[in-house]
């Protein structure tokens, strides 16, 4: 059976057009939450039924709560839409412990890539790198500047990340 708790929506913030991000929290104690690395997933049982997979982007130092964010997507199977349409401060979700199936591999450098809201995952892997002086280099991408999630918060990473929106930069390769 798959450990589950019921975590409390602390805020939402517009992270960028068509993205929230959700801070989860305990509803009735002030224990730490379940350890978790960089590349790490939740299950999220939304409020049609259905289960959705969100990386957890926040600090995992911080085990005060869990951070995803959420695309909202017109097309979708109705997770998001929810998310963005229903779900409100002081909701309560149901959530799976974290799970790792994407882990950060050891290596003298790491190259990252990320394009969209899939930069979730890769900006936690890169602030870790960041925080343990490691070498890496990072390139996030997507449609538009004002599509792209977290780029003030990779931006304090400074050079080791290259933004490259289609907006402004043209598509990769022309």
């Amino acid at each position: 059976m798959v450990e589950q708790r019921e975590l409390r929506v602390s805020s939402m913030t517009w992270e960028a057009e068509g993205v929230i991000s959700l801070r989860l929290t305990r509803i009735e104690s002030d224990a730490p939450l379940p350890a978790w690395e960089p590349g790490a997933h939740i299950d999220v049982y939304v409020g049609d039924g259905t289960t959705r997979q969100y990386s957890l982007c926040g600090d995992p130092s911080d085990l005060s709560a869990y951070q995803v964010a959420v695309l909202r997507e017109p097309d979708g199977r109705g997770g998001s839409a929810y998310i963005h349409d229903t779900l409100r401060v002081g909701d309560r979700l149901m959530v799976t412990r974290p799970k790792q199936a994407f882990a950060l591999e050891d290596a003298p450098f790491h190259a990252l890539v990320a394009g969209g809201v899939g930069v979730t995952p890769i900006m936690t892997f890169a602030e870790h790198l960041a925080r343990e002086g490691r070498p890496f280099s990072m390139t996030y991408g997507g449609r538009s500047r004002a599509s792209m999630a977290f780029c003030d918060r990779l931006g304090a990473l400074g050079d080791a990340v290259t933004f490259l929106a289609e907006d402004v930069d043209g598509r990769p390769g022309r």
